[in-house]
């Protein structure tokens, strides 16, 4: 009879608290040893469960790693203030806090690079940006009804300046200054299509 505290018998949900503790495993190795040296057995040994608990869950290492860093970097919702350049500015900043201060920011170049190899680095962004492009298109919807910019803006184009800007730093090692957000924001906002007092 197995020991394995996470194990599930048939019929019982899933421990809740198994697959936090994987999560959790999964994101420090990540900053410990990246995600090429990751490993099930790593993960496993971390959390406290058996590898065949793990791939009850998740088929494959980088389902598993997708996962947690989603899970790792949900942002905290941005709450509109009905101005355009403070609701911007505060949906840029949660993509810059989710590069800069959690262990997601740490692992996730090299996470990405070796995704690659297996075509996961899509889903694995889409994942981890995919509320942070929601918050903004709401931010630009918002604008354009209230007759602040026009409603042909490409709030698609708009997030991937955003992260594309901000990962681009991450990929160099550049720190995100105090200041990155408020003048990427001032960068975005001049150059919106019908914006107030700027040419079309």
């Amino acid at each position: 009879m197995s020991t394995d505290p996470a194990e599930d018998r048939r019929g019982r949900p899933r421990s809740t608290h198994a697959h936090a503790a994987i999560l959790d495993a999964t994101l420090h190795l990540l900053t410990e040893v990246g995600y090429t040296r990751l490993t099930v057995e790593g993960i496993a040994a971390r959390a406290g469960v058996s590898k065949t608990t793990i791939y009850r869950w998740w088929p494959t290492k980088s389902a598993l790693t997708v996962e947690a860093i989603r899970s790792g970097s949900t942002p905290a919702p941005v709450e509109p203030t009905g101005d355009l350049r403070t609701d911007v500015r505060a949906a840029v900043q949660a993509v810059v806090d989710c590069y800069a201060r959690s262990a997601v920011g740490a692992a996730l170049p090299g996470v990405v690079a070796d995704l690659v190899q297996d075509g996961t680095a899509g889903e694995l962004l889409d994942a981890l940006l995919h509320p942070h492009r929601d918050a903004l298109q709401r931010i630009v919807r918002d604008a354009a009804d209230r007759g602040e910019i026009g409603h042909d803006v490409d709030t698609e184009l708009l997030h991937e300046v955003v992260a594309g800007a901000l990962f681009y730093r991450v990929l160099l090692g550049r720190r995100m200054s105090g200041d990155v957000a408020e003048e990427l924001v001032g960068l975005l906002l001049d150059g919106l299509p019908g914006r107030r007092g700027v040419p079309r």
